[in-house]
């Protein structure tokens, strides 16, 4: 997805972890939803007349799709990791056809590590760490090592 400023010459693209910051940014995604590409897409290209240009900040963003990525892939060029944006190898594609991360990134994902977002205390601004909860069945949880929320 292209986001670009209409009254400066601001612009970015944003692979699925950018535009899932740029929703939560708006509040238009929960903290701790992931829901699936075509909607993030969809609420980003909703919402883009409304966000604000870091670069002037004038409101009104235009989100449009990004077609160099579908080209690529109709020319058989690699799909992109939607982390890392590195290209996903073919031979992973052919054995998992639906695949969105390249094989680093799923693993870090299946270790449950980070994945390159970063959630900040909503109230006092600091990096949220993941703490166990104790109450009932062991879960973990976000929690500000400052505030303690």
């Amino acid at each position: 997805m292209d986001l670009a400023c209409q009254h400066c010459d601001w612009h970015t693209v944003c692979g699925p972890p950018q535009m899932l910051q740029w929703l939560k940014t708006a509040d238009m995604v929960r903290r701790d939803a992931a829901p699936e590409v075509d909607l993030l897409a969809e609420l980003l290209r909703s919402a883009a007349g409304r966000m604000k240009c870091p670069k002037c900040g004038q409101v009104g963003l235009s989100a449009e799709a990004n077609r160099d990525d579908a080209a690529d892939e109709d020319w058989g060029m690699a799909r992109k990791c939607a982390v890392c944006e590195q290209p996903i190898p073919s031979e992973r594609l052919e054995v998992f056809p639906n695949a969105e991360l390249c094989v680093a990134c799923q693993a870090r994902s299946d270790r449950g590590e980070a994945t390159g977002t970063v959630e900040y205390c909503p109230h006092c601004g600091i990096v949220m760490t993941m703490r166990q909860d104790r109450r009932g069945v062991t879960r973990y949880v976000m929690s500000c090592p400052q505030c303690r929320r």
